[in-house]
């Protein structure tokens, strides 16, 4: 990938790549005189692989926060961001859970709540994942109708969100953010009554690996309060 301008102090914080674009999230800030002052510059940069370039239309900048997970809408191929960041453009604006168009370099809110007749607040999204075609289950910091939960249920085909009840119990750490989580029983989470029945998902903050078994949520590294933990794979 071709530096980027010197002018700009970036780190890179995610990579995701689809159908020969390379999605990079990055955390940062620009140069915007000769005394050295800099301004936050937190973005999602395109850089198309096959022609070994970054695209022409680049996204517009984040206002604030930063991006914590990456997705592909694979009925549009619009990418779908989760994180704190605020976006506000002319027409569309987006915070916490968004969705952006490589065609037309647009945000968009991937949310229809206005047609759902729903209150939704997306503080901030930790984790997104998908369970099934149209499913994707979301960790993070949300309320919906004046109830708040760290997990919902976003689905591609309707753009309706939900919470998950069943894993937004009280033995839920909630005085952590759940960094990540991956759904083991897949054959069991099966959709009932517009409701999944979650079996089997493990899920880790910065310190804690929790479990939960289809009733309750429980700690695995009880004596590991200590413990500094980035991620985690689950083996076949």
């Amino acid at each position: 990938v071709q530096s980027l301008e010197k002018s700009l102090n970036y780190s890179v914080n995610l990579l995701y790549y689809y159908n020969d674009t390379l999605y990079i999230s990055t955390i940062g800030s620009e140069s915007t005189d000769t005394n050295g002052l800099y301004k936050q510059l937190n973005s999602l940069l395109v850089y198309n692989v096959d022609a070994s370039a970054f695209s022409i239309n680049q996204p517009k900048g984040i206002d604030q926060g930063f991006i914590n997970s990456l997705e592909i809408n694979p009925r549009n191929d619009n990418l779908l961001v989760g994180g704190s960041m605020r976006i506000n453009q002319t027409v569309n604006t987006c915070k916490g859970f968004c969705s952006f168009d490589k065609d037309t370099s647009l945000w968009e809110n991937p949310i229809n709540s206005t047609a759902l007749g729903k209150d939704v607040d997306i503080d901030e999204i930790y984790y997104i994942k998908y369970i099934g075609y149209d499913q994707l289950l979301l960790s993070g910091n949300l309320t919906i109708d004046d109830e708040s939960g760290v997990f919902g249920l976003f689905n591609l085909k309707t753009s309706d969100i939900s919470l998950v009840k069943e894993l937004n119990i009280d033995s839920l750490p909630n005085d952590e953010r759940i960094e990540k989580f991956a759904v083991i029983d897949k054959n069991n989470h099966t959709l009932v009554d517009d409701s999944y029945n979650f079996t089997s998902v493990i899920a880790i903050t910065s310190s804690k690996i929790i479990y939960f078994d289809g009733e309750s949520w429980s700690q695995l590294n009880e004596d590991g309060d200590n413990d500094q933990i980035n991620d985690f794979q689950i083996l076949p």
